[in-house]
């Protein structure tokens, strides 16, 4: 396998693993430049890593303009993300679809990994050049309760707006996700902000069919209607009465 060219040892390598996700999110860093540290960081190899790290820089990007850190942190490979980090990659650094670290850590299931790259400096309120999302939209998306208060409490701001001016709000209500518009709403989001639709949350969240919804978010729908009336925010037409 020594002679092999090195996009054929990376796909050879990954398959060998038994991880056709591995090899699919190799296949931008084929190039052989790129290519072997691209598989150290798969296998989560630090040593590896850092002596390939030595002629090739660790935020070089793939074909497509994606980074070796968002795949460690897409593949869940917390050592590799730690090397690279520590090792100058930029957690603020975009890829080809405006995708930041920030943004694939907040939406990963690993908390560990958010904490790392915002402890490298990472910008908890970056947004995607390409729609305007904002780590914490990204981390309601992936259901993440821990990852969302992590951002909130580095500094996130809860009424920023992605390009079709939707909130964070505006994301929890269309996720059904109840905990984490109370959580926004006491961390300062706007509840009256409306999108480019002409929508408020309320119009999101109430939509929906309060008879297949558990005990767990017909308490939670009576939290935030409680919320929003002893904060005299008015009340949807949606808003059914609560229990």
């Amino acid at each position: 396998m020594h002679g092999l060219p090195a996009a054929i040892l990376v796909l050879t390598l990954c398959c060998a693993s038994g991880s056709a996700r591995t090899a699919m999110s190799l296949d931008p860093f084929s190039n052989p430049d790129l290519a072997p540290l691209a598989v150290a960081v798969m296998r989560g190899d630090t040593l590896e890593i850092r002596r390939h790290a030595e002629r090739i820089h660790p935020d070089t990007p793939g074909t497509d303009g994606a980074t070796l850190l968002v795949a460690a942190i897409g593949a869940n490979q917390a050592d590799s993300v730690h090397a690279l980090l520590e090792l100058g990659a930029d957690p603020n650094r975009p890829g080809g679809g405006g995708e930041t670290p920030v943004h694939a850590a907040a939406f990963a299931a690993n908390p560990a990994l958010l904490r790392a790259v915002l402890e490298h400096g990472g910008n908890p309120c970056l947004a995607n050049a390409h729609t305007g999302s904002t780590p914490l939209m990204q981390a309601i998306l992936g259901q993440n309760p821990e990852q969302i208060a992590i951002l909130l409490d580095a500094g996130a701001d809860p009424r920023a707006t992605d390009f079709k001016h939707d909130t964070a709000l505006h994301i929890a209500g269309r996720t059904n996700a109840g905990a984490t518009i109370l959580l926004l709403l006491e961390r300062g989001a706007n509840p009256l902000a409306k999108n480019a639709g002409g929508a408020t949350f309320q119009d999101y969240y109430f939509a929906f069919n309060r008879r297949v919804l558990s005990d767990r978010a017909k308490a939670e729908r009576r939290q935030i209607v409680a919320w929003l009336k002893a904060h005299d925010i008015p009340l949807g037409a949606l808003v059914q009465a609560v229990d």
